[in-house]
């Protein structure tokens, strides 16, 4: 081979390599996360899944995760995980965000409240139905004016509430992002008043 067409083919290759490390630092999705890291145990992945989550709604640095994927994965085998969820639980300390220690629920609970405002008190409606857009599910509203949707995959969610009053239709609406803001993993909270 002449070393005009040898020099050619290392500038290819070098190139196709570049281009394939550029992919995959671009591309982490959580299979991905979770190959590259060969986790052990589903509460590994499911932690892989919030943090992915996470990064995906633009709470988390994209780079962040990414570099820090990169970094955990050149670790031992069986503590690749463990590197990668304490080192970005300390690099993301350092920029203001503080990541839970524990395994999150990726399904957590949507938990809010119904009222209608009377004369600048918040009064809690009675049999109110809540609704959460796009899906089937509804919630009818307790004494205290509260609903309750559990097992909710992680998104942005809109919810409709609609009650008779003295025989007057009210409506009104609210909006819930899960995960909840780091580190709570808990239920989120909505408070809907009626119009």
């Amino acid at each position: 081979m002449s070393p005009r067409r040898m020099l050619r083919t290392v500038a290819l290759a070098l190139l196709a390599l570049g281009a394939a490390r550029s992919a995959e630092a671009a591309g982490l999705d959580a299979a991905t996360i979770r190959a590259g890291l060969r986790t052990a145990n589903r509460d590994e992945a499911t932690y892989i899944d919030y943090v992915v989550t996470l990064r995906d709604q633009g709470r988390l640095p994209a780079q962040l995760v990414d570099s820090t994927f990169q970094w955990a994965r050149r670790k031992p085998v069986h503590k690749k995980f463990q590197f990668f969820k304490n080192g970005l639980i300390v690099q993301a300390a350092r920029i203001g965000i503080t990541l839970p220690g524990g395994t999150p629920d990726l399904t957590p609970a949507v938990n809010g409240r119904v009222v209608l405002r009377v004369l600048l008190v918040d009064v809690p409606i009675v049999g109110a139905t809540v609704s959460l857009r796009g899906t089937e599910r509804t919630a009818t509203t307790d004494k205290d004016g509260n609903f309750r949707f559990a097992d909710v995959p992680f998104g942005r969610y809109a919810l409709d509430a609609k009650a008779k009053v003295l025989l007057i239709s009210h409506t009104g609406s609210g909006e819930v992002l899960l995960p909840t803001k780091p580190p709570s993993t808990g239920a989120a909270f909505v408070q809907i008043r009626l119009k």
